[in-house]
């Protein structure tokens, strides 16, 4: 019983607590990337900035943070960039919602719309330039 309750006490611990800042490796992460990298860092107790790069893209977001902490989850006022040149980027504004685990995991679940759609844009060449004004904006990844 014993040695069942030292183990849950060590699965509860954060090992994430009283940091300021945070990095974030994972598919999408980086703007929108394939894969990417987001820095956050915090700015006050509850508002954190962020910046990311991808492969192929950058982003950058606001945070406010349910919990004082880096590792708590947080709505974010997001923009994304994939693709580097104009011609086959596509850039959108949203929000999201930022799950952040004990674990050290991380996703993202979000709407946006869409600012701007490259002439060569993967979704051009997929034709649904037409009837597109929103998107959703998700990632996954890990803290390090």
């Amino acid at each position: 019983m014993v040695i069942v309750h030292a183990f849950a006490g060590l699965a509860s611990e954060n090992k994430y607590n009283g940091k300021t800042s945070i990095a974030t490796v994972g598919i999408l992460q980086g703007g929108g990337g394939i894969i990417g990298v987001d820095y956050e860092s915090m700015i006050n107790n509850k508002w954190g900035v962020s910046v990311g790069l991808g492969a192929p893209s950058f982003g950058a977001s606001v945070h406010y943070h349910f919990e004082p902490s880096i590792a708590s989850n947080s709505i974010a006022l997001t923009y994304w960039n994939q693709g580097f040149e104009s011609s086959n980027s596509v850039t959108y504004l949203g929000i999201t919602h930022v799950w952040r685990m004990k674990s050290g995991w991380s996703a993202q679940l979000g709407i946006s719309t869409i600012l701007h759609m490259g002439e060569e844009s993967k979704l051009k060449k997929m034709g649904l330039d037409q009837d597109v004004d929103y998107a959703l904006l998700y990632s996954i990844g890990y803290m390090l």
